[in-house]
C-alpha cells in the first residue's frame, strides 16, 4: 500500500543536508523507509534533587546525554536524583527512521537516520 504525502512548506531536502536541519523541526525528503523504531520520549529538561538537603535543580538535557548536575549549592553534595514528576521536568517524543535515498543509474545507497 502506497501513500503519497505532499510536502509542507519549502522544498524537498536532499538526505545529505538533512544534517544542517534541527532535529525538532519538520522536514520533507523523498526516499523509501526501511525501518522505524518504536516512538520514546526524549529528555529537554530534568529536575535534579539533592540526596542530602532536597535542593532542587533544573539542568537542560543535549539530545540524549544524561546530565546530572557538577555538585549542591548548598551542601556541595554531588549525588543527585531525578523528579521525573515535576511540572517543570520537559519531555518530547522521538522516534528513529531510516530512510534510503531513491537510486539513479549512477547513485550508491545512502541511508540516513533522522530523529
Amino acid at each position: 500500500m502506497q501513500t503519497a504525502f505532499s510536502p509542507l512548506r519549502g522544498s524537498v531536502i536532499n538526505h545529505k543536508r538533512l544534517a544542517e536541519h534541527p532535529p525538532e523541526k519538520l522536514i520533507s525528503t523523498r526516499g523509501c523507509v526501511i525501518r522505524v523504531g518504536r516512538v520514546r520520549h526524549l529528555a529537554q529538561w530534568i529536575v535534579f534533587a539533592c540526596s542530602k538537603c532536597n535542593l532542587q535543580k533544573l539542568v537542560k538535557q543535549w539530545q540524549e546525554t544524561y546530565t546530572l548536575p557538577k555538585k549542591c549549592d548548598v551542601c556541595g553534595v554531588s549525588k543527585f536524583y531525578p523528579v521525573l514528576d515535576s511540572f517543570c521536568t520537559k519531555t518530547v517524543l522521538c522516534q528513529i527512521i531510516r530512510i534510503q535515498e531513491p537510486l539513479n543509474d549512477d547513485q550508491v545507497i545512502l541511508c540516513v537516520v533522522c530523529f
